[in-house]
């Protein structure tokens, strides 16, 4: 993963890499591109554990591909047993939504990914529209790069065509198996 990193318009890895312009921010006069969105993070130079994060669709296929193997890729381990297990249980199982670290977990709720994936899954959703989320009873993973603060942060519309767009694609790929 070559072009994943913090801060693209400083880091020279990422100089030239396309990033989606958000909403219009007024402290920034303009429109926020390259720039992590999040408030906080931003306030934090732009590294945080919550935010912040810039990627490519190859580096989040080989993440993707990483995670469905329960943490390794091409023959080598990325994240160990112990913890890949821990960041897929449920650490807060009293709280209504369940969480590992760092991923949403099926709870039998509302799903972002639709009606078809397995209570087996887990993902994660960026406050601008990005998502991914994994089937591990499938092996099915789904990339999902949007922009949902684009033109303005008020609408929920992303939710139901995330899920829309999960049960199409996740019904394709069963449909092959």
């Amino acid at each position: 993963m070559n072009h994943t990193g913090y801060n693209p318009k400083k880091d020279t890895r990422l100089l030239g890499m396309n990033s989606a312009v958000t909403e219009y921010n007024e402290s920034c006069n303009g429109y926020i591109e390259g720039i992590v969105h999040d408030e906080n993070a931003r306030y934090q130079g732009g590294v945080s554990a919550n935010a912040g994060v810039f990627s490519t669709v190859d580096d989040l296929i080989k993440f993707a591909v990483m995670l469905s193997n329960r943490g390794k890729y091409s023959n080598k381990i990325y994240l160990n047993k112990r913890t890949f297990e821990l960041a897929i249980t449920d650490h807060t199982p009293q709280k209504g939504d369940s969480r590992g670290l760092g991923f949403e977990l099926y709870d039998g709720g509302l799903f972002p990914t639709g009606d078809l994936f397995s209570p087996l899954s887990y993902g994660h959703n960026g406050f601008t529209g990005t998502s991914l989320y994994v089937d591990r009873e499938t092996g099915f993973f789904m990339i999902f790069l949007t922009n949902r603060v684009h033109f303005t942060r008020e609408s929920s519309a992303l939710y139901r065509l995330r899920r829309a767009v999960a049960n199409s694609a996740i019904s394709e790929y069963l449909r092959g198996m």
